[in-house]
């Protein structure tokens, strides 16, 4: 007989934040009482905090096909897990873990995009000199320190029941960044500053703040943001309306190519500081970004400036076309 071990489903998720696997922002479901069936939470009661399955990714399979054919062992009758879950779910972030999809890049003339990576979502358009790459929104209500950083999105199925009796899902990103920017992508920070190169953008410096605060520099880049609506239209915004003061009003500021920095980590080996932290695209001024805004903007928590525009982001987990471009 399989040894279990009482472990309250609470204290479970709990353990698993704690561990480090469950990078997101929106809450978990919580233990169910004695005696009642176990639920996560139904979308009307979690919304896009918990992104949800059906509410971010209807077209994500059932559980069986989420998973690869991998079965997820439920709880007993008393609420108790076996040890082997657990600890498939604390050393292995892929388990149970079905990554989110993206379609085809939305552009005008998908036959002038020229691929730069085999296996990720990255363009150059030569003919209209864009760089065009694909994420998914990982944030659409907080407050931002990020435009767009490292990060995957996908659905996780949990070792217990919803309300339906279904097993238990939650839509998470995996990105140290993910819990305050808007945007995610899985293209490396290299790759990105390769492509910006490539497109003729000028290289700046990175935002300094001793002995006294300098700006970032560097040529100047315009984000343009798409994405499907339900009923298949394509909604897009400047990646300025995205960011909003606490009236309300959209970012100011333009995006310069600062550039991150490169250094030599303990053993010689070149690093790159944005691939190092995750962090791609700022809202506030941070050395290691590729994309900063050309003004002081705080990252101290106490003073965060930009929120997330939840009146015009869409769900969650949503995938997005971003257009890079040169500007004067």
């Amino acid at each position: 007989m399989k040894k279990t071990v009482s472990f309250p489903i609470s204290r479970f998720v709990w353990f698993l934040t704690l561990s480090g696997l469950l990078l997101v922002c929106a809450g978990c479901p919580q233990k169910p009482q004695r005696g009642e069936t176990p639920k996560a939470g139904t979308q009307a009661e979690t919304g896009a905090e918990t992104g949800t399955q059906a509410e971010t990714s209807p077209e994500t399979p059932d559980s069986s096909d989420a998973t690869g054919g991998e079965t997820s062992e439920s709880p007993d009758a008393s609420g108790a897990i076996s040890q082997e879950e657990i600890d498939k779910y604390i050393n292995d972030d892929e388990y149970m873990f079905e990554h989110l999809k993206l379609d085809e890049p939305i552009v005008s003339d998908p036959e002038s995009l020229v691929r730069l990576l085999p296996d990720k979502p990255l363009w150059i358009d030569k003919e209209r000199k864009h760089v065009v790459l694909q994420g998914w929104v990982c944030q659409n209500r907080v407050m931002l320190e990020f435009f767009l950083c490292a990060g995957t999105g996908g659905i996780r199925t949990f070792p217990y029941q919803d309300e339906t009796g279904q097993p238990a899902k939650m839509l998470q990103f995996n990105g140290p960044k993910c819990h305050e920017s808007i945007f995610s992508t899985e293209v490396s920070g290299r790759a990105l500053h390769t492509a910006l190169l490539a497109l003729g953008v000028e290289q700046g410096e990175p935002v300094k703040f001793q002995p006294k605060f300098e700006p970032p520099t560097g040529g100047k880049v315009k984000l343009t943001v798409r994405w499907r609506k339900p009923d298949g239209s394509v909604e897009e915004h400047a990646g300025q309306e995205l960011a909003v003061d606490e009236a309300g009003n959209p970012l100011k500021s333009n995006w310069v190519f600062a550039g991150s920095l490169f250094f030599e980590d303990g053993d010689g080996e070149k690093r790159y500081a944005a691939d190092m932290e995750g962090e791609y695209f700022g809202v506030s001024n941070f050395p290691s970004l590729i994309l900063d805004v050309a003004e002081e903007s705080s990252s101290s928590n106490d003073s965060l400036v930009y929120t997330a525009n939840e009146k015009l982001l869409p769900e969650r987990g949503t995938p997005v076309t971003i257009i890079l471009e040169k500007t004067e």
